[in-house]
């Protein structure tokens, strides 16, 4: 951080790129600003159920944020859904009411520390809203749940994040035992998921 500040000092934000950056965050925005680095905003991504778990750190995170002049934005959940049949499919190991807790969460810490934190600015939360196998009920209740939280704040273009399918996932396998696997995307991005 003190490197890209002294070098590009117009930089403004930083996405830390770990899934688990609460572990350290309070820590890093106070070095940091110990080290001289200008307040910037800390890009962090976290599970919904992380975030719940761990929001003594979040806390922590927006404390020392507020005290530099920083601030912290969760700028990325792996929602894919807000339906539990399709949470299942996923084997996200979280429902939508955990979801839901969730967000309430965020969006009582950003209105208690409008300065320090951040959840929906960035809209780089990631929603797959049908896959091969979504049904219309499916479709039907993350809808639903989408319009009754007011939830697309936290998405950009509802409806066209893609379904990554790799190796190691269950559901690759029940891709590839229904023919729903593709070598490229029909635009012809080939990306590494298929």
């Amino acid at each position: 951080a003190a490197h890209i500040a002294r070098h590009a000092p117009a930089t403004r934000e930083l996405v830390l790129d770990d899934q688990h950056a609460l572990r350290y965050l309070a820590e890093l925005i106070t070095a940091a600003a110990a080290a001289g680095v200008p307040p910037l905003r800390w890009l962090f991504a976290a599970r919904s159920d992380t975030f719940l778990r761990e929001r003594p750190r979040v806390e922590a995170a927006i404390t020392a944020a507020a005290a530099t002049g920083a601030t912290v934005e969760l700028y990325l959940t792996g929602f894919e859904a807000w339906s539990d049949a399709e949470l299942a499919r996923y084997n996200k190991g979280t429902t939508v009411a955990e979801q839901l807790a969730a967000v309430a969460a965020m969006r009582a810490l950003a209105a208690n520390h409008p300065r320090a934190f951040a959840f929906a600015e960035a809209k780089g939360h990631s929603l797959i809203l049908w896959n091969p196998w979504t049904t219309p009920r499916d479709l039907a209740q993350s809808i639903a749940t989408i319009r009754a939280h007011r939830l697309t704040e936290l998405f950009t273009e509802l409806g066209r994040n893609r379904l990554r399918l790799y190796p190691d996932l269950p559901i690759y396998y029940a891709a590839a035992r229904d023919g729903a696997l593709v070598d490229a995307w029909p635009d012809g991005d080939h990306g590494a998921g298929r």
